[in-house]
């Protein structure tokens, strides 16, 4: 879960700034309650020293004062670069699911029509339609900004929620 978490709070953060109860509820909404409170603020925290987010005060409404989050130019660099990356994964992790990956298959090649299961091999499950957007707003395949693959950015060598 921590690996995805800034790609989850980049995602939420691209609809507008917010602070961090709201970034938690919506969260939970999506179907990731098990993020805590101990968990969010480092998290929120890291983003703002990589630059991805900025951090300023709000004025409550009618109590104290909130620490509120915008996603940066950085941050939304990044973003398209680890939806991408996500994406990529999750369309991995499908095609393993699917059915039985031949070895010497180049990545992303399937097999080909009328090829069986070895005996013993358990049956392949239908390919699922569309992979969830960790915030639920998007179809697959559209880029962060819902124009596309085009929209899309080259990924580099890290892993999904790394600094260097």
């Amino acid at each position: 879960m921590r690996a995805v978490l800034p790609l989850c709070l980049l995602g939420a953060l691209r609809h507008g700034e917010s602070y961090g109860y709201a970034l938690l509820q919506q969260l939970t909404v999506a179907g990731l309650e098990s993020v805590k409170p101990a968990t969010l603020y480092p998290a929120l925290n890291r983003l703002a020293e990589d630059g991805a987010v900025e951090v300023h005060w709000r004025a409550g409404e009618g109590g104290p004062g909130r620490k509120c989050y915008r996603i940066t130019q950085v941050g939304r660099e990044r973003l398209d670069a680890e939806w991408s990356a996500w994406e990529n994964f999750g369309a991995s992790v499908s095609r393993l699911l699917t059915g039985p990956v031949p070895t010497s298959s180049p990545p992303g090649a399937t097999a080909p029509p009328g090829a069986t299961a070895p005996p013993g091999a358990p049956a392949a499950h239908p390919a699922p339609t569309a992979i969830p957007d960790p915030v639920g707003a998007r179809p697959l395949g559209a880029g962060p900004h819902g124009s596309g693959p085009a929209d899309m950015q080259p990924t580099d060598a890290r892993q999904p929620g790394t600094s260097t």
